[in-house]
């Protein structure tokens, strides 16, 4: 007959819905159909699907997804892996005719032991247990139409410890060997015991049933030690690969990252950038990302405040300025209060303020072109993606991994040909050099700061940067950087 596996494997599947049918609350012939109707909407061509899928192949999968189903050939594996009862080792165990049972607590002496409800629902459930891992090997036995092919590992005391079952004369194995097992692999081993097949295993031959030890079987037991396994698949994996395996795939499988790259950062902010090149670390600054530095302790610091703090105070009273306004000694004193009164400003923080420096920065060129520009922004912060080599002096990596930065640009204004990036800074300065290697030393210190500053902006607004300049309050100077 064409096509009779498709034929069969639908007609199997027109059983079952039967069988499911029969569980509803329906019955007769009219609804069977529309039952059927139903079904063929829903679950279009299952049976075609199926048979053609089981014709020379192989498929995985539970032995609760194989019900129903049949194979010529099986393997059941894993049948030494234990048997779940951690349900019985909890604090309250369930039972559904029995109930609960908990653990009786002995406030005195501090002992928790399990009551006689517990321990009976314990064994209860055991027993119930047992009784569907039964009913699931059987169900994994009976699959195969040919040949039904089962693994699983055993101690090698094992099976010294059934042998005494040779001297029960029961068709049946005892009750308490049933319960005991603690896996698939040892019930199965119990009942081949008392059989001429596992002769492999019971070198005495004391059989009080001999009806059983001679039954015939087609059942063949092979014994591999563990090590000589192991060698003979990696062996066999070996031989496979040479002749199979694509070189190519398998280099791709394999392919790790130079330890160049290992050992790169996924993300920096530009404090560890600058700390990565110029060694800074000031024990007053708390290192958020990953608390390498501790910040000092208030009842340590008294009226001693750090270059952080200053810098904070400095960067969140030029957030707040507007440009637009011209501000005199007294306009920037209230805006001052003002920002303190609104809590965005610590009023210890005041006291290391230089208002006159602010108002030098305030009267500057540099302050001028930003209240003529037309677009300003302040505090802009950006995540860019940069390669190791721009950020490492001495990286000779592939630039194949991508660095995140992210950092927050002061004030970004526009001119007419293009953008300038000011970055204000309230550095101390070493007033014993000449003012121009004290700015050589800030371009120097600032460059790789601003350049990332200036391939953000550039990146996120698609207009050249024309230059990126520091203000330094400490020496009210501009310094071109870029």
């Amino acid at each position: 007959m064409k096509n009779a596996e498709i034929a069969r494997a639908n007609l199997k599947y027109l059983l079952e819905k039967g069988k499911e049918y029969e569980q509803t609350n329906y019955s007769g012939v009219f609804n069977f159909i529309k039952y059927i109707e139903k079904v063929k909407n829903k679950d279009v061509r299952i049976g075609e699907a199926n048979a053609i899928r089981d014709q020379n192949s192989v498929r995985l999968m539970t032995i609760h997804k194989s019900k129903g189903l049949e194979f010529p050939i099986v393997f059941v594996s894993l049948l030494s892996k234990k048997f779940n009862e951690t349900d019985n080792n909890d604090k309250i165990i369930f039972n559904n005719t029995l109930g609960f049972g908990i653990d009786l607590f002995d406030a005195d002496s501090r002992i928790k032991t399990p009551t006689l409800s517990k321990i009976a629902l314990s064994i209860r459930n055991s027993q119930e247990n047992r009784a569907e891992e039964l009913r699931i090997l059987y169900v994994a036995m009976t699959r195969a139409k040919e040949k039904l092919i089962l693994t699983g590992m055993l101690k090698q005391n094992a099976i010294e410890e059934l042998i005494y079952l040779t001297r029960h004369k029961d068709i049946a194995l005892p009750t308490h060997v049933r319960l005991m097992a603690q896996d698939q692999l040892s019930l199965i081993c119990s009942a081949l015991i008392r059989n001429k097949s596992a002769d492999i295993f019971n070198e005495d031959k004391h059989i009080s049933n001999k009806e059983i030890y001679n039954k015939e079987s087609k059942i063949k037991i092979y014994v591999q030690d563990r090590v000589e396994l192991d060698t003979y698949i990696e062996y066999h994996d070996q031989a496979f690969e040479s002749e199979f395996i694509n070189q190519d795939v398998v280099d791709k499988l394999e392919w790790e990252y130079k330890d160049n790259g290992k050992d790169l950062p996924y993300n920096l902010n530009i404090t560890e950038i600058k700390r990565l090149r110029h060694g800074e670390a000031d024990i007053d600054n708390l290192y958020d990302n990953d608390n390498k530095y501790l910040k000092v302790p208030e009842f340590m610091r008294e009226k001693s405040y750090s270059s952080v703090e200053k810098g904070i105070a400095i960067h969140t009273i030029m957030e707040h300025i507007d440009f637009k306004i011209e501000y005199d000694e007294k306009g920037l004193n209230a805006l001052i209060d003002l920002l303190v009164v609104k809590g965005i400003l610590m009023p210890m923080h005041t006291a290391f303020i230089d208002v006159d420096k602010i108002l030098m920065f305030l009267h500057s060129p540099l302050a001028r072109q930003i209240k003529k520009s037309k677009y300003l922004v302040k505090e802009q912060g950006f995540v860019l993606g940069l390669e190791p080599s721009f950020i490492y002096k001495d990286y000779v990596g592939d630039n194949d991994n991508t660095i995140l930065v992210h950092g927050i640009v002061d004030c970004i204004f526009e001119v007419d040909k293009g953008l300038i990036i000011v970055d204000y800074k309230s550095d101390y300065v070493d007033r014993k050099k000449h003012v121009d290697v004290v700015m050589a030393d800030f371009k120097d210190k600032y460059r790789l700061q601003l350049g990332i500053y200036k391939k953000a902006v550039e990146s996120a607004t698609g207009v050249i940067v024309l230059k990126a300049v520091i203000y330094s309050f400490e020496l009210s100077r501009e310094i071109c950087v870029i």
